[in-house]
């Protein structure tokens, strides 16, 4: 029988077995750790799965699909079937103009060679799985070898990433969704214009732009480093960084080409997802009205450690300066200024703009929160034990909430 007890202990025992491993061997350690965290995502899935089985619809005529295809099927829950549906037919219908089209792009690229031996959906699945999953084991390697080039530090980088293997909402990063590939992206960019090679960093944040509506912003962070090139190339290069802010205007021009409609993809938003300008105050509110005072408990601490993890690198007045004048005053950080620029946008977006259930998943963009916690654990050996069980049980949680068509996208 299972030991019911093993999502709880699993990664701190698994951690802190990798911790013996030779410093010589860090990407070992790093892969082992992203195997870890995703063999705990798996077996609560299963686990939850076979005890508690789907929810009964919240009403009637609600439907909760599932497909038939063990393991596999339970990780295309939510917005999957959007991208899903995207790379069968293409945006035949107006809601899909809410999604971007680079992963349904893949997604059905990849699926070719499940679909000769499977039906569609499986060899959607099975394709959407595989590719969710080697994107986040290449996302954790890129992610630690960003964090170590910026901290220095071989430590804080391991924890750095193991937070990110085992936050709450990583479930995301194995499911049908977009965050493992566009982070993937993200993190890539970032960690190519620290070596100044611009062109396979500008290329990246393209991508980027074609996978989430706010990847266009990937240039931000990009400008900023490219307009203190100390070089002759500084102009070119500064050109080169603004070519990820035109993913948004040419995907609304495909739209208009397709449908005639130029404003496709916000109208489809505003219509479907209620997206537009928002007052925090009263989406938070109402968050607990229409999903639960306990999920707007778990959603204001993913609030709170998104703020935290921003303003504490924006509490230095000189760190401010140089994001509020994109460097040109201030003498604070200057390595990790432009990414902070990015997370600072991101954040702001978010707070406004977004439905607040889905906060949780957008907090996996914000890579500070995973530097913050990874600073903290390396200074406090009791928050690091703390940080570690309460990630790994919340992680538990959180997949059996989604595998199980729970309020949680």
């Amino acid at each position: 029988m299972m030991d019911q007890r093993f999502p709880l202990n699993f990664f701190a025992r698994a951690y802190y077995g990798m911790a013996r491993l030779s410093i010589q061997a860090p990407l070992l350690k790093i892969l082992a750790v992203a195997l870890c965290s995703r063999i705990i995502v798996f077996y609560v899935a299963l686990f939850s799965n076979s005890v508690f089985g789907l929810r009964e619809p919240y009403f009637e005529g609600e439907k909760l699909w599932n497909i038939d295809a063990p393991l596999l099927g339970l990780f295309a829950r939510w917005d999957s079937g959007f991208y899903m549906d995207i790379a069968k037919q293409g945006y035949s219908k107006e809601q899909f103009w809410a999604f971007f089209p680079l992963y349904p792009l893949l997604l059905r690229c990849a699926s070719y060679p499940f679909s000769t031996f499977l039906h569609i959906d499986q060899a959607m699945a099975a394709a959407g799985f595989l590719l969710s999953n080697m994107f986040f084991i290449l996302l954790a390697v890129y992610f630690y070898k960003l964090t170590h080039h910026l901290n220095g530090d071989n430590n804080i980088a391991h924890l750095s990433t193991l937070f990110l293997c085992i936050f709450p909402s990583s479930v995301f990063f194995s499911a049908l969704y977009t965050e493992s590939l566009f982070l993937l992206l993200i993190t890539t960019s970032l960690y190519y214009s620290e070596l100044k090679k611009w062109a396979l960093s500008t290329g990246l944040a393209i991508l980027a732009g074609f996978t989430r509506p706010i990847g266009f912003l990937a240039f931000l962070p990009l400008v900023y480093k490219a307009i203190h090139e100390p070089n002759g190339n500084k102009k070119s290069h500064v050109i080169l960084s603004l070519l990820p802010l035109l993913t948004y205007p040419a995907f609304m021009i495909y739209g208009y080409l397709e449908t005639g409609n130029l404003f496709i993809h916000q109208q489809v938003e505003a219509k479907y997802w209620e997206a537009g300008i928002k007052n925090p105050i009263v989406s938070f509110l109402n968050l607990g009205v229409y999903s639960g005072v306990g999920y707007q408990m778990l959603v204001a601490l993913f609030l709170l450690l998104s703020v935290l993890s921003i303003t504490r690198f924006l509490k230095n007045g000189e760190n401010l300066k140089m994001l509020t004048t994109l460097g040109f005053t201030g003498n604070g950080e200057k390595d990790k200024a432009p990414h902070y620029l990015f997370a600072t946008s991101l954040l702001f977006i978010y707070i406004l703009f977004v439905d607040y259930r889905s906060f949780p998943r957008y907090t996996l963009t914000l890579l500070p929160v995973f530097w913050f916690m990874g600073e903290v654990s390396a200074n406090h050996e009791t928050a690091k034990s703390m940080l570690i069980g309460v990630c790994s049980a919340f992680l538990a949680v959180v997949t059996a909430l989604f595998v199980n068509w729970y309020d949680f996208r």
